[in-house]
């Protein structure tokens, strides 16, 4: 299918419309990674807001690769595949994601300035802490 994109490219495409092609066809390529991307932006984040050690200590030592979990996790789910294994610190990530997704409601709500209220806040509403 690709293939076909980049062909089409060069010939039903003029030059100014190509740079808008290239970037829907970077999506099409790299679907598979924007999850994961997207989770790791919002982690980025939220690692500067709550910091590394705080984060291993409420949520997880392995929090770094919760978006590859959650990525192949959403993927098993997708595609049916029952065998697939869960497992225990996949629910440390599912806390760690909802205390990310906490994170941006209260930036969005205006704490943005105060860190220290968003990590009280996050403590607070999180049920694994």
């Amino acid at each position: 299918m690709i293939e076909i994109l980049e062909q089409a490219r060069e010939s039903q495409f003029d030059e100014t419309e190509k740079p808008l092609f290239d970037e829907l066809l970077s999506g099409v390529k790299y679907v598979s990674e924007t999850l994961r991307k997207r989770i790791e932006i919002a982690l980025n984040e939220f690692i500067k807001m709550y910091g590394d050690e705080e984060i291993k200590y409420d949520f997880e030592e392995s929090y770094l690769e919760m978006p590859e979990r959650i990525k192949n996790s959403r993927n098993a789910l997708d595609h049916g595949r029952i065998n697939y294994q869960f497992e225990s610190v996949m629910y440390r990530d599912a806390e760690l994601l909802r205390a990310v997704v906490y994170m941006m409601i209260l930036e969005t709500a205006g704490l943005s300035n105060d860190k220290q209220k968003i990590k009280n806040s996050i403590r607070k509403l999180s049920k694994s802490i």
